[in-house]
C-alpha cells in the first residue's frame, strides 16, 4: 500500500472533519456558509453510508475527505464532494486526493456517473474539475444565495467513459516518456 490512500473514517476523526468543515476556506468555496454545530455535524454522519465517506490519507495522516451522495437508485451516478482539512500541503496533493476518488467512484462503488457542483467563483475547484476530465452542463446552472448574495452552482460530469479514456491517454503519454528517458541522444547526433 502507498503513502497516500482513502480510507473509511474512524468515528474518533468526527472532530476533526468538524474543524476542517467550519474553516473559512472550507465554508467560502462551499454551500454551507455558517458555522456547523456539532448536533448538525453527528446528524450529517449518520446519515452517511460509511461506503461513501473517506478519508484521504497522505504520508500517515489524515488531511482531507470525500464524500459521495445523492446516489441514484439504480446506483449509477452520484455526486461527490471534497476538501483538504489544512491549506500548507504540497501542491497536487488535491489531484492526488481527487483521482484516487474518482477512482474508488468508478471501481469501488461501480458508478457510471459523476457529478461535482462548483461555486462560480471557486476558481480552482472549476479548474480542477476541468484537469480531471469533467464537462461543465451548460444549462444546469443553479442560482444559490450565498451570504445574502446571488451566485451560480456550475455542475460539472464526468462519465466512466471519460475517465478510462482519459487514464488511457495518460498512459500512453507516460510510456512515450520513459521511451523517451530510455533512448540516449548524443550531441553529435544533432
Amino acid at each position: 500500500m502507498t503513502d497516500n490512500y482513502l480510507r473509511g473514517v474512524e468515528e474518533k476523526e468526527m472532530a476533526l472533519i468538524l474543524q476542517w468543515r467550519n474553516s473559512i476556506r472550507v465554508m467560502e468555496r462551499g454551500l454551507t456558509d455558517h458555522v456547523i454545530e456539532w448536533e448538525e455535524h453527528t446528524a450529517w454522519f449518520q446519515t452517511k453510508d460509511p461506503e461513501h465517506l473517506r478519508v484521504f490519507q497522505w504520508q500517515g495522516q489524515p488531511v482531507g475527505v470525500v464524500s459521495f451522495s445523492r446516489i441514484s437508485e439504480d446506483g449509477s451516478s452520484g455526486y461527490w464532494n471534497f476538501y483538504l482539512g489544512y491549506e500548507c500541503l504540497p501542491k497536487g496533493t488535491g489531484t492526488e486526493m481527487t483521482t484516487l476518488a474518482l477512482e474508488y467512484a468508478f471501481d469501488e462503488l461501480g458508478l457510471e456517473e459523476v457529478f461535482g457542483e462548483v461555486m462560480e467563483d471557486n476558481e480552482p475547484s472549476i479548474g480542477l474539475h476541468q484537469k480531471l476530465g469533467f464537462i461543465q452542463d451548460e444549462e444546469c446552472i443553479q442560482p444559490v444565495t450565498k451570504k445574502e448574495k446571488e451566485v451560480s452552482l456550475l455542475t460539472f460530469t464526468l462519465t466512466r467513459e471519460d475517465w478510462e479514456a482519459a487514464k488511457e491517454e495518460e498512459d500512453e503519454l507516460d510510456s512515450w516518456e520513459d521511451d523517451f528517458q530510455e533512448d540516449e541522444f548524443h550531441e553529435e547526433d544533432f
